[in-house]
């Protein structure tokens, strides 16, 4: 079955479209690590819905929000990559908040989405801008003078993190 992400909706191959509906913890924990373990068209498909059910669905924000970085930070595909990234926006969309490293790790993922599309799944942009888009300028705000999206540092900083110089 392939998996194309179109924001809120996961499309399969033969164009049905759904909202995957947020399974028990401890079943999206088994989808999840499988995928990560052993990476495959299959296993990679359940985890793209557990993730998206979690990340619409689930009431438990830090869950979702830890399992997406894990799957931000060990998965071989780049669906996978760009789906945490878009699951992460998802997450700031409906609980306003994400800790700095989901901030940084999602735009980690958009910039590199942005410079090799093959390495990182363009749903990455998606999940980049949701994050700028609903959580508050100074949890995503780049002191480089770059701009709110931190091209140079691939995300957020901490507010006393000196910017680098540019000359």
């Amino acid at each position: 079955m392939r998996f194309l992400c179109l924001g809120f909706l996961s499309m399969h191959a033969h164009m049905v479209f759904h909202n995957p509906p947020a399974l028990p913890h401890p079943e999206v924990v088994a989808i999840l690590e499988r995928a990560l373990r052993e990476p495959s068209a299959s296993h990679e498909s359940a985890a793209a819905d557990a993730l998206i059910g979690s990340a619409l669905a689930d009431e438990d924000g830090d869950f979702v929000e830890h399992w997406c970085v894990q799957v931000g930070t060990r998965a071989a595909g780049s669906n996978l990559l760009g789906l945490a990234a878009l699951c992460l926006g998802h997450t700031a969309r409906r609980f306003r908040h994400l800790s700095p490293a989901a901030i940084a790790l999602a735009m980690s993922l958009a910039a590199r989405a942005e410079c090799d599309p093959a390495s990182v799944g363009a749903q990455a942009l998606d999940g980049r801008d949701d994050i700028l888009g609903y959580l508050d300028p100074a949890a995503t705000d780049c002191r480089c003078g770059s701009g709110r999206i931190c091209p140079c540092h691939g995300g957020a900083h901490d507010r006393d993190e000196q910017p680098p110089n540019p000359a």
